[in-house]
């Protein structure tokens, strides 16, 4: 048999099944009962499964407002949008995170460079060993208040086990200060 033929009889079935639910609990053979009882047959979502068979231990069939609400529940695509909107707004908030933390760390790097041109401009004047001193003394208090600006990890912020760093959310407080 072909690949096409499989699939075929396969279809076929879930569609028997389906046919065969909506007829013993004489329901109407609309689009939604019959995509719901698809649904149930192919087993593919078994929370949808684990509802209708919660519902009819209860009751003993599915009314149309309870098939409604397992169709919005499990397989409506207005869920699907919706979740999809919400997940996109949150994508949209870590990269403005993202964002601002770049934005604070470029800013710091601008002002250490700033730092570091003045230490090399009085470093070239400097003549005697302690203005030299006094320059590196400046130059290494300005690196200190640099890189515990600079690094999240310097406020408490560490990332969690390797395990979760993918779905680790970036939080405000770990944000680098400006």
């Amino acid at each position: 048999m072909t690949i096409a033929a499989e699939e075929h009889e396969r279809t076929m079935a879930f569609a028997e099944i389906a046919f065969g639910q909506i007829r013993a609990l004489r329901r109407p053979a609309s689009p939604r009962h019959f995509e719901v009882w698809y649904n149930y047959a192919t087993g593919y979502k078994p929370s949808l499964n684990q509802a209708i068979n919660e519902i009819l231990t209860r009751s003993g069939t599915l009314s149309k407002a309870q098939i409604d609400e397992v169709y919005e529940t499990y397989i409506s695509a207005q869920r699907v949008a919706d979740r999809i909107d919400s997940v996109g707004s949150q994508v949209m908030g870590e990269i403005e995170q993202v964002m601002a933390m770049i934005g604070a760390a470029a800013g710091n790097a601008n002002t250490y460079s700033e730092n570091l041109a003045t230490v090399t401009q009085s470093l070239g004047a400097a003549a005697d060993e302690p203005a030299v001193r006094a320059i590196v003394e400046s130059l290494v208090k300005v690196t200190k208040k640099w890189s515990a600006t600079t690094s999240p990890w310097k406020s408490g912020c560490r990332p969690r086990s390797k395990k979760s760093t993918s779905s680790r959310k970036i939080s405000r407080s770990c944000a680098p200060k400006a």
